[in-house]
């Protein structure tokens, strides 16, 4: 009997264990479970935040690009502006050489209101390269006879100059109907016009010409 009873009691003891460690164990996966879980929320928060850093740094790229490429306009114009500014001293406007001392020689009132006129623009150049913001003729300037000769690429942003020329290139590039050939001249000797007829003089001047009787 007792025998019997002790058998039992280590048979609910062992029981009572299995029961205790499934207990700890399904206790322990569900906490490894609920962990597993919140790293799978943590790295998909993770990724969605990469995403959103990648796709930020795709649109500072493009950013980057434009003004890259903004940057690189300016640059061309800019050189363009000092190229012009160089040919301005060798050049007149027309494309012909000169010489700009002998020009001064010639025509020094001219020449000096020309030197502060573009000493006042290249001092304007200067102020907007520093910073200074544009007025607001500067910004609305669109042709030629409005900007600023000495730095059209920082002084006037909105100044096209290849627009300005395709508006205006029909006008001076006009066709031109070609003349309609001469007849070509077989003789080939010196072009003489034909005398004028000769009207005989009226009888008065026959009765008083007094070379007359000499003939």
């Amino acid at each position: 009997m007792g025998v019997t009873a002790a058998i039992r009691a280590v048979i609910a003891l062992v029981i009572l264990l299995i029961i205790v460690g499934v207990g700890w164990w399904i206790t322990s996966m569900r906490a490894d479970l609920a962990m597993a879980q919140e790293n799978t929320k943590k790295l998909t928060e993770s990724v969605g935040q990469q995403q959103a850093v990648i796709e930020q740094q795709n649109q500072d790229i493009q950013r980057i690009q434009r003004a890259n490429s903004s940057l690189n306009a300016t640059v061309r114009r800019q050189s363009q502006d000092v190229e012009a500014l160089q040919k301005k001293f060798s050049q007149d406007a027309q494309g012909n050489s000169r010489d700009f001392g002998l020009f001064a020689n010639e025509k020094p009132d001219l020449v000096e209101r020309l030197v502060n006129r573009g000493t006042q623009a290249a001092y304007r150049c200067m102020e907007l390269a520093s910073g200074a913001p544009h007025t607001p003729e500067e910004l609305a300037a669109k042709t030629s006879s409005d900007i600023n000769k000495e730095c059209p690429a920082i002084a006037n942003p909105n100044y096209k100059p290849t627009a300005e020329v395709r508006s205006t290139a029909p006008s001076r590039t006009a066709p031109v109907s070609a003349p309609t050939p001469a007849p070509a001249d077989t003789n080939t000797g010196p072009v003489t016009r034909p005398p004028p007829p000769v009207r005989p003089p009226p009888p008065s001047a026959r009765r008083d010409d007094p070379d007359r009787g000499e003939r």
